[in-house]
């Protein structure tokens, strides 16, 4: 019968649990802040589409700033002024285009793949194939980089058995090293350990995530700032 001894794989370093008082807040409110909420941002069409504005802008204010602001048109006698100015300013619109554009570039270099490429177990089939190895990778990645040992070992317990390599007899410890060598995820709970791996990976880089995070809320910030500017531009118009 083979046994699993996690004798190795006591927690050497988990984020937050040492921490009290106002920094536990904050290291709490940071991983609220994690690549799961982040990705329906980052994959959203319109805010990959914040580079083109970066060159758009620029261009559009140029061309305004050398038109002439008003023309006056006749149409059966009666006149007519169109006016060109914008109800909004170019700096505003470009420095929430810069934001959203960088929060973005942090989030495709950042945010791991199994979120960012995989919106479900499915999808993460077709583009992966069906290498579970993809799935403890990342769970080994997790215990080694940032410590945590007692999840992977959470892990291997739910979700893995020992592969054919394994000795009936041996005592294989679980660490991330047989994570990769000895275990394998059983085939009918391959959704469930998708689910927790991109559970795990999704706390990864905190620093990148605030980041990302800050750079969207800036953004987006801004952006309302131009619509309520167009808005009340169009209100006093009409008045």
């Amino acid at each position: 019968m083979v046994s699993f001894r996690d004798s190795d794989c006591q927690p050497t370093y988990q984020l937050g649990a040492e921490l009290s008082g106002v920094a536990k807040w904050i290291v709490d409110r940071i991983d609220l802040v994690n690549w799961l909420t982040l990705r329906t941002i980052g994959n959203h069409r319109a805010v990959k589409s914040s580079y083109i504005w970066l060159i758009v802008v620029p261009l559009m204010a140029r061309a305004f700033a050398t038109a002439n602001a008003k023309h006056s048109i006749q149409v059966l006698g009666a006149t007519f002024e169109i006016t060109f100015d914008l109800p909004f300013s170019w700096k505003v619109f470009y420095f929430s285009a810069t934001a959203i554009a960088t929060g973005t570039t942090i989030y495709a270099v950042y945010c791991p793949s199994i979120i960012r490429d995989s919106s479900d177990y499915s999808n993460f089939i077709d583009r992966e194939g069906a290498s579970q190895l993809m799935l403890r990778i990342p769970v080994a990645q997790n215990a080694r980089i940032y410590g945590r040992h007692d999840e992977l070992t959470t892990f291997v317990a739910q979700l893995c058995v020992p592969n054919r390599n394994a000795s009936e007899s041996e005592r294989i410890p679980i660490n991330h090293n047989t994570i990769l060598t000895d275990f394998e995820v059983e085939s009918a709970k391959l959704p469930d350990a998708f689910q927790m791996t991109r559970a795990l990976v999704s706390r990864w880089h905190p620093a990148a995530r605030v980041c990302c995070g800050v750079s969207y809320l800036i953004g987006f910030v801004l952006l309302g700032w131009v619509f309520v500017d167009s808005f009340l531009f169009v209100a006093n118009f009409a008045a």
